[in-house]
């Protein structure tokens, strides 16, 4: 992060790949002496937050990037900065609207994975969605932009926020909110659902066959499939590849194909379908790309890019 000469223009933030609570950063950032960090957890009431930032320092039976994440709020900690997290839920009221929007997503998560009948998913899953870009956008940012506005006007500046890629449109809420921010966003292709989020919440229109898609990427969870284990204990590239496998597989899916799939659930048909062994690798699943994606190897070329630029 550059060094700014305006206080108004020391905020930055790094959006990169998201693996369940943790996200990747990059070893540059910990040679900025960051004054507020600004870190996405979870909405959770502050206790269970606080509980967690412990049990993340005390660096007992973390995962891969749990414990890259412990390594840099200690990092923060040690050079005089403070963590700050903006969606811990501090009131009664906060947790109380909280609790009824878990208690609704939690119903709509489990109709999309009960339902086989393509109709009837499409409409809870468009529910859903729908309210998980209201938790994402609508409940979430506006307690960022003020914990951001509040590291600015105390001067606790470095501002450095940390969060994953489908949080991108903080920057322009900033702009709007008279902040000027920097920012880095990682090379990585959206999976469905955070695609299909993204347009629920700037009123763009979302087709049934894309609800259909975002559906069965909640449903097949590509990580287990190939890995069989969770994204926690995935490298970086390994989720750079398997959310950008996500969003060009399904992308190639009519409607027809999709409706098969969620009636037999065979989520494995995904690869057959676009020429793939049943059982991929991650090796396989590249090549894939490498031939396939345009965006993918653009992508690949914007990050050779940057990582000669930072060399030289």
């Amino acid at each position: 992060m550059a060094k700014k000469k305006s206080r108004s223009t020391q905020v930055h933030f790094y959006f990169g790949p998201h693996s369940d609570r943790s996200i990747y950063l990059p070893k540059k950032y910990y040679k900025e002496k960051i004054k507020t960090h600004i870190a996405e957890f979870a909405p959770e009431p502050v206790g269970i937050v606080k509980a967690w930032i412990k049990s993340l320092l005390s660096g007992r039976d973390l995962s891969l990037h749990e414990r890259q994440k412990a390594r840099f709020l200690r990092k923060v900690l040690r050079e005089g900065g403070k963590i700050v997290t903006p969606e811990a839920l501090t009131t009664r009221k906060d947790i109380r609207d909280f609790e009824i929007i878990v208690k609704d997503t939690t119903y709509l998560i489990r109709r999309v994975h009960e339902l086989s009948n393509p109709k009837e998913l499409i409409v809870s899953a468009r529910e859903l969605f729908e309210l998980q870009a209201e938790e994402i956008f609508g409940f979430r940012h506006p307690r960022i932009i003020k914990a951001v506005k509040a590291a600015v006007r105390k001067r606790e500046m470095p501002v450095l926020g940390v969060y994953g890629t489908h949080h991108t449109i903080l920057s322009k809420e900033l702009r709007e909110a008279g902040i000027e921010s920097s920012r880095e966003v990682s090379s990585d292709i959206f999976r469905w659902q955070g695609v299909v989020r993204r347009k629920l919440y700037l009123g763009i229109p979302v087709s049934n066959t894309e609800i259909k898609r975002a559906a069965v990427s909640r449903r097949a969870n590509l990580y287990a499939l190939v890995h069989k284990k969770s994204g926690l204990h995935l490298t970086y590239k390994q989720i750079s590849i398997l959310d950008a496998i996500d969003y060009e597989l399904l992308k190639r899916l009519n409607s027809k194909q999709l409706d098969k799939i969620i009636r037999t659930r065979d989520h494995r048909e995904i690869f057959q379908l676009n020429g793939l062994p049943s059982h991929p690798t991650i090796r396989q699943l590249r090549d894939w790309l490498e031939k396939h994606s345009l965006f993918w190897r653009r992508l690949q070329l914007g990050e050779q890019k940057r990582k000669r630029k930072a060399k030289s």
